[in-house]
């Protein structure tokens, strides 16, 4: 932000104080129709003529899953970092766009797209993303937003069940004594509904995800890694992947493309997993 200042000028027998300078304006938030920009302090789950809680759109279970042990409440002191993902109204559009990019067959393939015009593509308004911070604030919560739609902030875990209505419990797998910080529903202000997709750690317990240690065993004989006759039932390799889901096996010109590796669920790639993968697989 650019602060305007005034320089005193001196002036023949005359001296005249500089002006203070001018504070920087204030982010403003957008209100939402009606004029009034929300007062989230007032927020209640149970109060009919205040701003309510919606759990519509979200998960609400009933019961902890099987598998899963419910070890109590998560101590209120204790930090937990959260996502907000907002919802992205442009998503189908980049999907179907990248997708026309990456097929050779396609009279856009290779027209590559700059992240300004990714990000305009996805549609994320502004006056969304000062709705959901102004939201946090009200709990004097700070928060950080990276422009693909995701808003992060680690906040104690009292703050967070005031945040999002509900109460945070660690849940301890039965298989692997693995211990995750979950809650069985959660709600946000009705105001919020339409802007926000999800939050995480939400109410997802699907899969159990252990750590798995990688073995190098040998590749059958008489397979060359290359070789598009491989069975895919024995050995999952690069060639294999390429049949299973029609990844073009044209070769990439350039030495500076990446490969983008998703990560959900609290499972994510390792790069060193892939490097090993690559090398063992891939000539």
């Amino acid at each position: 932000l650019l602060a305007v200042f005034s320089i005193a000028h001196a002036i023949p027998q005359v001296l005249t104080p500089p002006e203070p300078p001018t504070p920087p304006a204030l982010p403003t938030t957008p209100a939402p129709p009606g004029g009034v920009v929300p007062d989230f302090t007032k927020a209640s789950p149970s109060s009919s003529n205040l701003i309510q809680y919606s759990q519509d759109g979200f998960d609400v279970r009933s019961v902890v899953p099987d598998g899963w042990k419910d070890l109590g409440a998560v101590p209120e002191t204790e930090l937990i970092t959260v996502t907000i993902g907002l919802k992205l109204p442009g998503l189908d559009m980049v999907k179907k766009k990248l997708g026309e990019i990456s097929d050779p067959k396609s009279p856009e393939y290779r027209k590559f797209m700059s992240f300004d015009a990714i990000k305009a593509l996805l549609g994320i308004r502004k006056e969304d993303v000062d709705m959901v911070l102004l939201w946090l604030k009200t709990l004097g919560l700070s928060a950080t937003f990276d422009e693909a739609g995701y808003v992060r902030l680690t906040v104690e875990a009292g703050l967070l069940n005031k945040l999002l209505n509900t109460q945070f419990h660690n849940y301890q797998s039965v298989a692997s004594d693995r211990v995750i910080t979950r809650t069985l529903s959660y709600g946000i202000p009705t105001l919020l509904t339409d802007i926000i997709s999800f939050v995480t750690p939400g109410t997802s317990f699907d899969g159990d995800f252990s750590h798995h240690i990688y073995l190098p065993r040998a590749m059958p004989k008489g397979l060359n890694k290359r070789q598009e006759a491989l069975d895919c039932n024995k050995a999952i390799t690069p060639t294999c992947l390429q049949q299973l889901y029609g990844i073009p096996s044209t070769r990439v010109a350039e030495s500076n493309q990446l490969i983008a590796v998703l990560g959900i669920n609290d499972e994510y790639a390792n790069r060193a997993d892939l490097e090993q993968f690559a090398k063992a697989y891939r000539s």
